[in-house]
C-alpha cells in the first residue's frame, strides 16, 4: 500500500500546509510505510482522475490523502473512482470542521468501506460526530500528525538547558491568534523579560495592518520584543528550550489541536494557553497554565488579561521552584498525545445531528464560559465578527452578492478595525472563485475600509484584481 498525498501548488505554498505535510511524511517514515507526495498545477480533481486511470489500470494499491483545502474535489473524485470500480482508497484529513458539514455529508454518501476520515484530535472527532449528518457507518482514526514529530531525545536534551528570562509566541499573523491581547496583558502586568515572537507571514497581505497594530503596541508600551518574523524549526526548538513559557492563544473556530502547544512541551517549555477547542486534549488535569475564554454579545470572544498574567506567573514560578515537576509536566503532555493518537480504525454510527445556534456552538465546541444573562440575548449580534464569520460559513445558501451585502453591514457596524482581517480574507477568496456577481457591494466594502485608512494593501489589490 502506497500512501499518496496530493496538493495543488497554490495550497502547498502556504507555510502551515508545508508544516503539516512534513508531519505526515515523518509519520510514514517512522512506520516504515511507502509514500509519495504529488504537487500539481492542475486542478486537484482533474489531476487525481488522471492518476486514478493509471493506478486502476496497473491495479496499484494506494491510499490517497486529501486535506480540507481540497474539499470541493472530494465527492467528484470519489464519484469517478466508483465509476472506474477502482480499489484505490481515500483518507480525508480533517483539521477543521466548521462550515464543511454539508460537504462532508455529501462525501460520505459515495465513500467505500476502505475510505476513512483522519482527525488530529479527539476534539475534532467529537465535533464531527455532533455536526455531520450521515446515513451510514463512517470509518475514522484519531491520529495527530504532530505525534510523528515527537523526539523524546530532544525533550531530554532541552531539560538540561538553562532558561533565560524570556517567553515566546509562535503563530500566524492573524487577529484570531490574539497576539495583541497577549502583548497588552504583558505590558499591563509589567513583564520585564524578553518576548520573542515568531510569525508566519500572511501571503494575501491581509496581515499588514495587523502587523502595524502590533508594532504600535510594542512601541507605545516599550516592550522588549525580538523577532516579529518567521523562524525555521531549529530556531524554534532553540528559542522554546530557552524560554520560561510559550504563550498560545486562539479564538479561531478552525483550531482543532494547537500544534505549538505540542512543540513547546517537546522542547521542555510549558505552554500557557486559553481554554479552546482541541487545546485541552493534551494538557494534564488541573494544569497551571490554562486561561478561561469567555463570550458575550457585546465583546464577542475574549480572554481576561489579568488571568493570563497570573497563569504566566504560575508557570514561571513552577520552573523557578520545582524544575523537576516542570519537566514532568512537559513529559505528561507528550505521553497524553501519544496515548490519544492511534492508527486504529473505529466507526461512527449513522445519525441525524442537532443544528446548533451560535451560543450552543461556542459553549459546546469552543469550550467557552457563557454567563447565564447572555443565554437569552440576541443570538445574531451582526457587529461581532467572530459570530458573523461562523454564521457566514454555516449558511451556505446565500449567493455571493447576498454575502457581500451582509459583509458590508457587519464591517460598517464593527468598531475594532484590527479584527477585519479574517473577514476580508474570506471575501477575497469568495470573489476569486466566483465568476458571476455584480461587484456593487465589494466596491462599497473597499470604500468603507479606505475611509478608515486601514488595510491599504488589501484595498489596492482588490481594486486591481476585480477592476473596481
Amino acid at each position: 500500500m502506497i500512501n499518496t498525498r496530493i496538493f495543488e501548488w497554490e495550497e502547498y505554498k502556504k507555510p502551515t500546509v508545508q508544516i503539516f505535510s512534513r508531519y505526515e511524511i515523518n509519520q510514514w517514515i517512522k512506520m516504515n510505510k511507502e509514500y509519495e507526495v504529488h504537487i500539481t498545477d492542475e486542478s486537484i480533481t482533474e489531476y487525481t482522475r488522471n492518476k486514478l486511470d493509471k493506478w486502476t489500470q496497473f491495479k496499484e494499491e494506494r491510499n490517497v490523502w486529501l486535506g480540507v483545502n481540497a474539499e470541493k474535489s472530494w465527492k467528484p473524485i470519489l464519484d469517478y473512482r466508483n465509476k472506474l470500480n477502482s480499489s484505490v482508497c481515500f483518507s480525508f484529513y480533517l483539521n477543521s470542521i466548521v462550515g464543511l458539514d454539508k460537504t462532508i455529508s455529501e462525501t460520505i454518501k459515495v465513500m467505500n468501506e476502505g475510505d476513512s476520515f483522519v482527525f488530529n484530535s479527539p476534539f475534532a472527532k467529537k465535533t464531527f460526530d455532533k455536526v455531520v449528518d450521515r446515513e451510514k457507518l463512517v470509518v475514522y482514526s484519531t491520529y495527530s500528525v504532530s505525534v510523528a514529530n515527537i523526539d523524546l531525545g530532544l525533550l531530554k536534551h532541552a531539560q538540561q538547558i538553562k532558561k533565560k528570562d524570556q517567553i515566546c509566541l509562535f503563530s500566524r499573523l492573524n487577529p484570531y491568534k490574539n497576539t495583541h491581547q497577549i502583548l497588552e496583558a504583558l505590558a499591563e502586568g509589567n513583564w520585564q523579560g524578553k518576548i520573542i515572537i515568531g510569525i508566519l507571514p500572511n501571503n494575501n497581505n491581509i496581515g499588514k495592518y495587523y502587523m502595524d497594530y502590533l508594532e504600535g503596541i510594542i512601541r507605545d508600551r516599550n516592550l522588549d520584543v525580538e523577532g516579529m518574523r518567521s523562524y525555521d524549526q531549529d530556531e524554534i526548538n532553540k528559542i522554546m528550550s530557552q524560554s520560561l513559557a510559550c504563550i498560545v492563544s486562539s479564538t479561531s473556530f478552525e483550531e482543532t489541536q494547537g500544534k505549538v502547544i505540542i512543540e513547546a512541551a517537546n522542547n521542555c517549555c510549558l505552554p500557557v494557553t486559553n481554554r479552546w477547542n482541541g487545546h485541552q486534549d493534551y494538557l494534564p488535569r488541573d494544569y497551571e497554565g490554562i486561561v478561561d475564554t469567555k463570550w458575550n454579545a457585546i465583546d464577542g470572544i475574549s480572554i481576561n488579561k489579568r488571568e493570563l498574567i497570573e497563569r504566566i506567573t504560575n508557570i514561571v514560578t513552577l520552573y523557578e521552584t520545582k524544575k523537576e515537576q516542570y519537566a514532568k509536566k512537559c513529559m505528561e503532555i507528550m505521553q497524553r498525545l501519544s496515548n490519544i493518537s492511534t492508527n486504529k480504525q473505529e466507526t461512527l454510527k449513522p445519525r441525524r445531528t442537532k443544528h446548533y445556534n451560535y451560543v450552543d456552538y461556542v459553549e459546546h465546541f469552543a469550550r467557552l464560559k457563557i454567563d447565564k444573562k447572555w443565554r437569552t440575548c440576541n443570538q445574531e449580534p451582526s457587529y461581532n465578527i467572530d459570530f458573523y464569520i461562523w454564521l457566514r460559513q454555516v449558511r451556505n445558501e446565500d449567493t455571493l452578492d447576498q454575502k457581500l451585502r451582509l459583509d458590508y453591514q457587519c464591517l460598517n457596524k464593527h468598531e475594532r478595525s484590527y479584527e477585519y482581517g479574517p473577514l476580508l480574507d474570506l471575501i477575497t477568496s469568495d470573489c476569486l472563485f466566483k465568476s458571476i456577481w455584480s461587484k456593487e457591494y465589494l466596491l462599497k466594502i473597499v470604500q468603507l475600509i479606505e475611509s478608515k485608512k486601514v488595510y491599504d494593501t488589501w484595498c489596492q489589490q482588490s481594486r486591481l484584481l476585480f477592476t473596481l
